[in-house]
């Protein structure tokens, strides 16, 4: 089939309908996370994916340049970074956030080369997403939220 995309019903924003269907940690109203993203699309439907699996402090930030500066004042449990983006890119901004804390930073990139995902684990990525499934985003943060817990 030349189409084989599964489009949201109407009304719905892809994938936020899915999200619904996972059950979030219980401790996920509480914990913090930092969306770092140039794409408003992006950002937008991750935002409304974490909220409807049940977290309520989330931050967004279009300009990588503000990206270690709200991680300062926000204090995120979690940290979704996007690679491509104009100014500083993703990796480094990765670097930077690094050198300042451990919280676990979660790579959103439609890049799957091997050398992509090299270079993000050596400069200290703790997981990759690079799908469109986001029961599998909600999965990556709640194991990595709680696993920090515990």
């Amino acid at each position: 089939m030349e189409n084989d995309k599964v489009l949201p019903e109407e009304g719905e924003v892809a994938g936020v309908a899915m999200a619904n269907r996972l059950a979030p940690s219980p401790r996920a109203a509480n914990r913090r996370i930092l969306i770092v993203d140039d794409s408003p699309d992006n950002r937008f439907v991750f935002s409304n994916v974490l909220k409807i699996a049940g977290f309520q402090h989330i931050e967004e930030v279009a300009d990588s340049r503000a990206a270690v500066e709200t991680f300062r004042r926000f204090q995120p449990d979690l940290i979704l970074l996007d690679l491509r983006m104009p100014n500083l890119d993703g990796f480094d901004v990765l670097r930077l956030l690094r050198a300042e804390t451990s919280v676990p930073i979660v790579i959103t990139s439609a890049d799957n080369s091997d050398e992509t995902q090299g270079k993000a684990f050596e400069l200290g990525a703790t997981a990759l997403f690079q799908s469109f499934d986001m029961n599998e985003l909600i999965s990556i943060a709640c194991r990595l939220l709680d696993a920090r817990e515990s």
